[in-house]
């Protein structure tokens, strides 16, 4: 008989879904309504970081860092990407938006002292009905 392993972290993964939470590193109602804000002050205040990771992803994936700021600046919060490390303890929060040259983007951002660009994903277009 198999055992149910518990829905809050998700085999060989070490991170929880916002969906997946219930109750565990409750994700701050208000803390997400000021996000997009928080995100485009510390843009203006040039208080970011990006990691070795974004930039050979940027790299791989044909972004440039004014891609990165486009889709942060003007971009959604994509709930349901939005993710708790328990690596590395933080919220590491999912924005999509437009790049420069209008192509989907999601990028992944946390926030220690500064916010941190984990990373960026060009999305495949979405095909029209």
């Amino acid at each position: 008989m198999k055992t149910k392993l518990p829905n809050i972290l998700s085999k060989n993964r070490n991170i929880v879904t916002i969906r997946e939470k219930e109750g565990y590193n409750t994700l701050s109602t208000a803390w997400t309504e000021d996000l997009l804000e928080k995100i485009r002050n510390h843009i203006e205040n040039r208080k970011y970081r990006v990691t070795e990771h974004a930039i050979s992803r940027q790299q791989l994936r044909s972004l440039k860092l004014p891609d990165i700021l486009e889709v942060l600046r003007n971009g959604f919060h994509e709930k349901d990407k939005t993710i708790f490390s328990n690596k590395f303890q933080t919220w590491n929060y999912a924005i999509r938006g437009k790049a420069v040259d209008g192509g989907d983007v999601r990028v992944i951002v946390a926030f220690d002292k500064d916010m941190i660009i984990i990373t960026a994903i060009r999305l495949p277009r979405r095909s029209k009905k």
